[in-house]
């Protein structure tokens, strides 16, 4: 059994850590609820990865848990009061906030990594050989004719 404070292994949502992320300091309601749900947890995932993709072409794995739940509860505890009424609108409202920013941040660290990777497999140009002006030795004398 999975204590709340572990990771999840890669591909599990992980619904409980975000739990428990969340437990603190916030009230549970039919908002919050929805908004830590397993299913919401699992979309936000899958949205970033292909945001991403869209962004970037390039593919990214399951992103940690702790990252998200921090952003979720970030956008969770700025985006009140809610309508209770309408849960699924609120979260609907939450998730594109968070998905925007979550999907702005892992695209400017693909790019970031991507440059990294460019800069590492470019040879370095060595700079030219320091020329000697020292012009030791390569005067002559002049020998003047009238003497």
């Amino acid at each position: 059994m999975r204590g709340s404070a572990e990771r999840p292994a890669p591909g599990e949502c992980g619904v409980n850590h975000v739990n428990a992320y969340m437990d603190q300091n916030v009230v549970r309601t039919a908002v919050s609820q929805a908004y830590t749900s397993n299913r919401n947890v699992r979309y936000i995932m899958e949205e970033l990865q292909k945001g991403v993709y869209k962004n970037t072409g390039k593919l990214i794995g399951p992103q940690p848990i702790e990252i998200v739940a921090r952003a979720m509860k970030d956008f969770y505890v700025r985006g009140g009061p809610f309508l209770q009424h309408l849960p699924d609108l609120e979260v609907e409202r939450l998730n594109r906030s968070v998905l925007q920013y979550l999907i702005h941040d892992a695209t400017q660290g693909v790019m970031a990594h991507d440059r990294y990777l460019k800069d590492s497999y470019t040879q370095p140009i060595p700079p030219d050989r320091p020329t000697n002006v020292n012009t030791k030795g390569s005067r002559q004398f002049e020998i003047n004719r009238f003497l």
